[in-house]
């Protein structure tokens, strides 16, 4: 409670701290310094992929086939489990350098009083109790009470998101002052823009208010996404099947009097036939499709995984400052006198003499300094007095370059107590006051206010006025300045003297812009049913001002000390009522999230700051900005927007919702393939007590052919119709009843045909298996004609629409007829060369389901679209 505590308690040790007080504090409190989160090793990311029992499965098969002497097959089930093992790993790895740039926000060293004297030494050295020196430019290295401040300002918005610099001051505030408004603190990673001060360090490394941050991101435990709860089901669902199966094999084995040899060749080939082999590596080229496409939409993808996130997301949390607007004061309107506000831009440098004394209030009454930087003007210090000064530079050049000799004689700073400044002048011989600061103090000091070219006596009635404009232009969200003005004859110039009798000149509205392409961004995401929450630090009358500009639900406004009581459930009914919360601090923003999470909303979460990296870590999808962000932000984030637009997220949710279309179409594919052949294995058995597909064709199938087939399904483009349904419910994966319904009905045709097929010349085993693995694999290809689509026909797509997959098909019937036709690959996968009248009968699978799928989608589209979007009971 530092905040709390008065000047004269922190006021000891005015000359510093002796040396041997430093190395004892350092001995007791260690080194300024952010600990690192202990790091993932590759190695501990690749036994976590070994851990899926689907791959045991396959690993025991393969040992069983090398036991039994089948070494090629028991080496290419090997094989394979490290090809998906790979995949995994590759998908995860990532360098986690979270601490590492957090650890960047410290400056290297700080200028502090020891002993009585200054010096400069490692901010990793200081200690509590440390006097600091503060100037403009400099990184603030550790939290520190102030203890003398001369018109200082901090920039915080990397801390709690404020728009605007703040103003320090050192008196005591109240116990429970947020720390937003702990005007009398500066905090380690801000930036000074202004002025100077001295602070004693109050804290250092992970006790400081960006230490605790780092903390709490290291105990922050990211969810699944829904794609990877999806294939986790799977994976169950499969090893269920592998089980259940294998007992029954035994079962009937031992019942028809097979050999434990026979037995288990017929359990490998199951398992086999079971697990879709292709899946890994056809999930991670559709995502790093995905990838490069939001990159081409300006947002760079960090996870793989968030690919696939991106087209469940529900709600937006997004960030205002910088986000929604550009994070840069702009001055957009005036007013002279009692006259109405106008544009900036309309005016005119000599409309009239009191249109010149407000320019010259703005001109003159600042702190301002510029500088030259490749061939730029570059500005120094306060963002308000910036943006007017930067607007007199661009607008009225000409008028600039005509004022006369000035001196600046006499000058009352600002302060946050007084709220005005007031600079004395002296032009050609004369000398003015300017003055300029919040509307009722500089209204205050004058009698008199411009009517156009007369000056008229101030009333009560003509200062309610000028009040209520200013209101009008505080509830557009403007922040409000105004100026006055006096001449007078030289004389010793006092702070009574510069505020007496002055003559009210006019307003300055300025704010924080729109960006541009934001309304049409928030039309979008209403109406793909992803609703937008604005979470921003700046004060709830700000917030609601921006709110109402943007169209918003800004009727209500939930505030950081409200968040702080509420239940998680009452939070996410009072986010129901309103789509702005205010004077939010960084875990305020982590309640948030969480609390809709529970909710079942799949979270996406904007921002550029330190103060945003604990909800980007914690949300579902976070959003970084690349151009402003921090390092912090971005790392912590899935997705940088490089253009820091908030229409790209729409743009990317599009893209997303596109990929996890496709991805399902694939997941599909793959299904219907496993599931027919563990039909056609079950069907054959039964009946003849023979396995109708060697284990190593069963992985051609599912490997080569099946990826090959299925990726180019995965990668399809958008067809600009992904916003027109309401994002999924969180509940809702990769795999929903409909598409099992049809993974169903499409098994079954190709088990039922491809075991007829068997059958038909099973008096030739060698020749009966090479054509039920024909059949299945030229079912394949035409299978993957129609599954584009669950509800478009194939001449509404176009049969040509799609050449990668039309060749991907071509290469995988070419690698078909090189395993018939040469000799080697024929030993190997126990096959032989097949006539043309064989492969007519072959296409029976493949006719069947055209047939089917056709029909089927012209009669009844929707037959397979149970639970698609909606959470839907089994």
């Amino acid at each position: 409670m530092w905040h709390a505590k008065s000047i004269e308690e922190i006021s000891w040790k005015k000359e510093g701290l002796l040396l041997e007080e430093v190395s004892y504090l350092q001995k007791q409190c260690g080194h300024n310094v952010l600990k690192e989160k202990p790091q993932r090793g590759l190695w501990a990311i690749f036994l976590a992929q070994c851990a899926n029992p689907l791959l045991f499965v396959l690993l025991a098969a393969a040992l069983l086939k090398i036991a039994l002497g089948s070494y090629l097959e028991g080496v290419v089930i090997f094989i394979t489990i490290l090809f998906m093992v790979f995949v995994g790993w590759l998908q995860e790895a990532k360098a986690e350098r979270s601490m590492e740039l957090l650890k960047k926000l410290s400056p290297p060293t700080a200028r502090v009083r020891r002993e009585n004297r200054a010096q400069t030494v490692d901010a990793a050295e200081l200690v509590p109790g440390d006097l600091i020196f503060l100037e403009a430019g400099v990184k603030v290295p550790a939290d520190m009470r102030l203890v003398e401040v001369y018109d200082l300002q901090i920039d915080e918005s990397c801390l709690t998101g404020e728009a605007l610099a703040v103003k320090k001051q050192i008196d005591a505030l109240s116990k429970d002052t947020s720390l937003a408004e702990q005007t009398n603190m500066a905090f380690s990673g801000t930036v000074v823009v202004q002025g100077r001060g001295l602070g004693r360090v109050t804290a250092i490394g992970m006790e400081t208010a960006l230490g605790k941050v780092a903390a709490t991101m290291q105990r922050i435990q990211q969810g699944a996404t829904p794609l990877q709860k999806s294939i986790r089901r799977l994976t169950h669902a499969m090893m269920a099947i592998v089980c259940v199966c294998s007992l029954i094999f035994s079962g009937v084995g031992i019942l028809f009097g097979l050999s434990w040899v026979e037995i288990a060749l017929l359990s490998i080939s199951m398992a086999v036939a079971a697990i879709p082999e292709g899946l890994p590596a056809t999930v991670t080229v559709v995502l790093a499709v995905g990838v490069l496409r939001v990159a081409k939409k300006q947002g760079l993808i960090r996870k793989l995984i968030a690919v696939e996130t991106l087209g469940s997301t529900n709600i937006i949390c997004t960030d205002k400052t910088g986000t929604l607007t550009k994070n840069a004061m702009l001055w957009t309107d005036f007013s002279i006198g009692l006259e109405k506000s106008l544009p900036v831009d309309v005016a005119l440098p000599h409309t009239s003499f009191a249109h010149e004394k407000l320019w010259e209030i703005a001109s003159f009454c600042h702190t301002v300094e510029r500088s030259s930087q490749n061939e730029q003007c570059k500005y120094v210090g306060d963002p308000t007095e910036i943006a007017l000064v930067e607007v007199l530079d661009q607008l009225f050049s000409s008028w600039q370059e005509e004022q006369p000799a000035k001196e600046r004689i006499f000058e009352i700073p600002f302060d946050s107590k007084k709220r005005y400044m007031a600079v004395t002048y002296s032009l050609k011989g004369r000398e003015e006051v300017f003055l300029k600061g919040s509307p009722e103090t500089v209204l205050s000091f004058c009698t008199h206010y411009f009517d156009r070219e007369q000056i008229r006596l101030l009333d009560a009635e003509s200062k309610k006025q000028i009040l209520a404009q200013e209101q009008a232009l505080g509830q557009k969200g403007k922040r409000v300045l105004a100026g006055a003005w006096k001449a007078a004859a030289p004389r010793h110039w006092t702070e009574e003297e510069c505020t007496q009798r002055a003559v009210f000149t006019g307003l300055y509205g300025l704010c924080d812009p729109i960006r541009e392409g934001v309304h049409s961004a928030l039309s979008a995401a209403e109406k793909a049913g992803v609703r937008v929450l604005m979470v921003t630090g700046d004060s709830a009358f700000t917030a609601q001002a921006i709110g109402r500009e943007l169209g918003l639900q800004a009727d209500r406004v939930i505030e950081g000390k409200e968040v702080s009581h509420l239940t998680p459930d009452a939070l996410v009914k009072r986010i129901e009522q309103t789509a702005i919360c205010a004077r939010i601090e960084p875990l305020h923003k982590l309640k948030i999230v969480d609390s809709l999470q529970r909710a079942g909303c799949v979270v996406a979460m904007t921002g550029d700051g330190v103060n945003d990296a604990l909800a980007l870590e914690k949300a579902d999808i976070g959003v970084a900005m690349g151009k402003n962000g921090t390092d912090i932000a971005k790392d912590a984030a899935d997705i940088i927007l490089t253009d820091d637009h908030f229409a790209t997220i729409v743009s990317c949710i599009e893209e997303g919702r596109s990929i996890f279309l496709r991805m399902r179409s694939a997941t599909a594919f793959l299904l219907i393939t496993c599931f027919g052949e563990i039909a056609t294995i079950f069907l054959v058995f039964f009946l003849s007590q023979q396995s109708p597909l060697e284990a190593l064709q069963i992985l051609w199938i599912n490997l080569i052919t099946g990826s090959l087939i299925a990726v180019p399904i995965g990668v399809e483009k958008k067809r600009g119709e992904e916003l027109n349904h309401p994002p999924r419910e969180s509940q809702v994966g990769l795999i929903y009843p409909g598409m099992m319904f049809r993974v169903f009905v499409l098994a079954a045709i190709l088990s039922g045909s491809a075991s007829l097929i068997f059958f038909a010349y099973r008096e030739n085993l060698t020749h009966a298996r090479t054509m039920t693995f024909v059949s299945i694999v030229l079912f394949e290809w035409f299978l993957s004609l129609h599954m584009r689509s669950d509800t478009q026909t194939l001449r509404s797509l176009g049969l040509l629409s799609h050449p990668l997959l039309l060749g991907m098909g071509t290469v995988a019937l070419a690698l078909l007829a090189l395993i018939l036709y040469v000799p080697g690959l024929q030993w190997s996968f126990h096959t032989e060369p097949l006539s043309i009248r064989n492969w007519f009968v072959c296409l029976l699978p493949g006719a069947l389901v055209i047939l089917f799928e056709s029909l089927r989608k012209r009669s009844v589209p929707h037959l397979f679209s149970y639970g698609k979007w909606r959470a839907k009971n089994w």
